[in-house]
């Protein structure tokens, strides 16, 4: 019998793991769309498309199996002209025009990739005018990270414009197999080195993913859908982060990490945040300009203090930042284990990521300009990531978030707090974290105005209970009470506070009769208020957590005949004279 073969080569850690996870899922996949400025010739650029996949490797590398194995061997096979799809939408007007993109973009992304053949980078053209193209490339994140996109456009753009000098040459080019090949045999090296004794004692450890209030738990079996709120800053707060870089000799991306954890701390109140955030793996002057998946997820965690300023986070940022890429080869995805979602770290859906990338400046190639002007990267599952890009000098924030963890709703709140907490921080880095501003003038208003104007006209005569009654009569299913997990109708309430009404009767509660109300916070608490006002009496409210000499004077002092608590809290009475009542004591 004959044996099967290939002649292929393994795949980098990085594909492994995204191989394991994701499969060939077209969820996970890069794209860029390029502003073509000028007469563009498609025959020229279909040529100037096929000079590239014929120098780069990675841009014609299939994925096949042999028996038994788990994952596949990268296979280079021969170049095939490559299909430009072209759509003319010139007659449209421009707000058509980037309509009818939007769709294109999100239909490209949805398109199947062929791994047997090797047939993983889509191209799409689409005419705007006789001088303006928009140029779609999508790609799988097996075989591309976003700086791939944005090196492939400026090698296209070289390609097409006329040289004096032949074309470079592929020979002395770092092919990804070659970078594959170099990244195994480190890791599977068994010669100790300080990057691996870094990630042991700075890995992930134990600490639990982030949570935010807003959160939801997903429902069982629910697929990961992307989607995304876009914020674009002005140009004065760009000039405003260039500053504060410049004043802290730091860099624009640690400026926004430090931002989006501090938004995360204030969510949260948690004093310790880890993110995952993303690092290109192009360290080496070799690499740089290298097509393929380079980048990998790191923990970035920060510790916070209640006085610490922006300017503090920044600096453990940029600290932790410059560790992690100093020995960022040595990380593997299963140090990523008790990380709170389990071996396979963010790939879960568990973790809050961060990237940050700059793509290259408006080219000019001949008599055509070249110009990133949108940037789409989702390489690893996060329930919730801040992407940030700066396309032709424009920052843009964008928070990605998983729709099976938060509503649209939640995503703009965060996308439009973070947007404040930034420009805040930016004119304000000595300020601490827990004083930067999270509303707008909007929110603001909304919160401090609009949400208390409550004023409404009511008979003088109707006490409070009456009117909650008068209420329970109107609208019985109506939620009326809902505290953290507890939540219950306006029926439910006042069926409660009627039968504790009933028992205080029996205890000789009525008018000039003070009730003590000692509970903690939770419907039983509203229950237990208005229950005391039904039965006719007064409540004298007490706080669990004063001191018991505290409590058992206010009991002394007020002359209340009885009490309503609940059993694990009537240490706190000490022999005080009082009868009392409580809803898990009598619910009978």
């Amino acid at each position: 019998m004959s044996q099967q073969t290939i002649e292929g080569y393994r795949l980098s850690p990085q594909q492994q793991q995204h191989w394991l996870l994701y499969r060939n899922s077209t969820a996970y996949a890069v794209q860029c769309v390029a502003s073509v400025s000028g007469p563009l010739q498609p025959e020229s650029l279909r040529r100037a498309l096929a000079e590239v996949i014929e120098r780069h490797e990675i841009l014609r590398t299939a994925f096949r199996f042999l028996p038994g194995m788990d994952v596949p061997l990268q296979v280079i096979v021969e170049s095939r002209p490559q299909e430009l799809r072209e759509i003319d939408v010139s007659r449209l007007d421009e707000p058509e025009q980037r309509i009818r993109l939007e769709k294109i973009l999100d239909q490209e992304r949805r398109l199947e990739f062929d791994y047997e053949q090797g047939q993983l980078l889509h191209t799409c053209l689409l005419k705007l005018s006789a001088d303006k193209h928009a140029l779609v490339l999508t790609m799988p994140a097996i075989c591309a990270d976003a700086p791939t996109l944005d090196h492939l456009i400026s090698e296209i753009g070289d390609s097409y414009a006329p040289r004096t000098s032949d074309a470079e040459s592929s020979n002395g080019l770092i092919q990804y197999v070659d970078f594959s090949q170099w990244q195994n045999e480190l890791l599977e090296s068994e010669e100790e080195s300080e990057g691996r004794e870094y990630w042991r004692e700075h890995g992930p450890g134990q600490q639990t993913s982030v949570r935010l209030p807003t959160e939801k738990a997903p429902a069982e079996g629910a697929g990961y859908k992307l989607e995304s709120i876009r914020v674009v800053f002005e140009p004065e707060v760009q000039a405003q982060a260039t500053g504060l870089a410049q004043q802290l000799e730091t860099d624009l991306p640690a400026l926004l990490l430090a931002g989006w954890l501090c938004l995360l701390r204030r969510l949260t109140g948690e004093s310790e945040i880890v993110v995952q955030t993303c690092f290109d793996g192009r360290k080496y002057e070799d690499f740089h300009g290298a097509l393929g998946v380079f980048n990998k997820y790191l923990p970035t965690r920060c510790h916070f203090e209640d006085d610490f300023t922006f300017r503090d986070i920044v600096r453990r940022v940029q600290q932790s930042t410059h560790e992690a890429r100093e020995w960022l080869e040595y990380f593997t995805p299963e140090q990523m284990a008790g990380n709170g979602a389990g071996a396979n770290g963010a790939a879960n859906g568990f973790a809050i990521g961060f990237e940050y990338q700059e793509t290259a400046p408006r080219r000019s190639c001949g008599d055509l300009t070249f110009a990133v002007t949108h940037l789409h990267s989702c390489t690893a599952r996060f329930k919730l990531k801040l992407f940030a890009v700066v396309l032709a000098d424009e920052l843009r924030l964008e928070v990605q978030y998983d729709s099976a963890f938060y509503q649209p709703r939640d995503a703009w709140r965060i996308a439009g707090e973070l947007s404040v907490l930034v420009k805040s921080a930016f004119v304000n880095a000595a300020t601490p974290v827990s004083l930067l501003e999270v509303l707008d003038d909007t929110e603001r208003q909304k919160l401090l105005v609009e949400w208390n104007e409550n004023a409404a006209a009511y008979a003088d005569d109707d006490c409070l209970h009456l009117q909650f009654a008068a209420q329970a009569e109107r609208t019985p299913e109506s939620l009326a009470v809902i505290y953290e997990d507890q939540q219950i109708n306006y029926r439910e309430l006042n069926a409660k506070a009627n039968r504790l009404a009933h028992l205080l009767r029996s205890k000789g509660v009525g008018p000039e009769t003070t009730v003590g109300l000692l509970l903690e916070r939770s419907v039983d608490l509203i229950a237990g208020l208005l229950g005391i006002l039904k039965a006719g009496g007064a409540y004298v409210p007490l706080d669990p957590n004063a001191p018991a000499e505290r409590l058992q004077f206010m009991i002394a002092d007020s002359g209340m005949s009885g009490l309503v608590t609940t059993p694990s809290l009537l240490a706190l009475l000490g022999d005080a004279a009082v009868w009392t009542v409580g809803f898990d004591m009598d619910a009978e």
